[in-house]
């Protein structure tokens, strides 16, 4: 478990403009300062920070899918140290590149407190908080879509139960982006400039569902879909332990849940 010690940053204007459509007042708990590291995922599917699904073998510009935020258990996992973290999320690209372009929601314990916010990120630049609150049981819906003509990506966020929402158009955080693979994952987030990751905040059960993917020439479908090949992927520790598990795919493949099983 990665244990140095971070500077905390207050929740302040994000430092890329959004068009935002404000709901509740933001939280004021104070969030680290976080990196959503691209994780190259082994052949039998796990990885040290993911779990979820990832669509791979061509070129892909759109992944979509809703879930509701889970309810965090501080008393498991309180945050005395590091804050714990567990974020769900969007994106494409991320496995095996050095891009990822994502958006999602980050949940924090932070000394028995918890605390949500909704974010995006055209990781390796840094993630960009939105300016509106989240809480336990809101339903999100959340989309990246690449523009080929415009060279931009667009980065959807919508809080079904706030009303509130946000979205930007990102040029590629990098000097180029591959759109490689599309996916919806459960992450435990890393620090930024490290390359370790905070512990593991009990989440729970996560559920995705209304999942959609389309790849480069139109063609649309869920993670089953076989217009592409798909990978299960589970979250694993540095002893080969199971940190989150991933469920099957239901509905042609747009639904599938995860599981948190250990923080560490």
């Amino acid at each position: 478990m990665f244990r140095a010690r971070i500077a905390l940053l207050a929740l302040a204007v994000p430092a890329v403009a959004l068009s935002v459509t404000a709901g509740r007042a933001n939280a004021a708990a104070p969030i680290p300062a976080i990196a959503h590291p691209v994780t190259n995922i082994t052949m039998g599917g796990s990885s040290p920070n993911w779990a979820g699904y990832v669509a791979y073998g061509r070129k892909f510009r759109y992944v979509a899918a809703t879930f509701e935020v889970p309810r965090l258990d501080c008393a498991k996992t309180p945050g005395d140290g590091l804050p714990a973290l567990a974020s769900a999320w969007v994106g494409l690209d991320g496995d095996g590149t050095r891009t990822v372009e994502q958006d999602g929601v980050l949940g924090q314990c932070l000394h028995g407190a918890a605390s949500y916010y909704a974010w995006w990120e055209m990781y390796p630049k840094a993630p960009v908080y939105a300016g509106w609150r989240v809480s336990p049981g809101d339903i999100i819906e959340a989309s990246v879509w690449y523009d080929a003509p415009l060279g931009k990506y667009r980065l959807d966020l919508t809080d079904r139960t706030s009303g509130a929402s946000c979205s930007d158009w990102e040029r590629c955080g990098a000097s180029s982006c591959a759109n490689a693979s599309a996916e919806v994952i459960t992450e435990s987030p890393g620090e930024s400039g490290s390359s370790g990751y905070y512990p593991l905040a009990d989440w729970g059960t996560s559920s995705y569902w209304a999942i959609s993917v389309i790849d480069g020439v139109g063609q649309r479908g869920g993670f089953a879909s076989g217009h592409w090949t798909s990978t299960s992927v589970r979250m694993v520790g540095s002893g080969g332990d199971t940190k989150t598990a991933t469920g099957g795919l239901a509905s042609a493949g747009t639904t599938f849940r995860t599981y948190w099983e250990n923080r560490s």
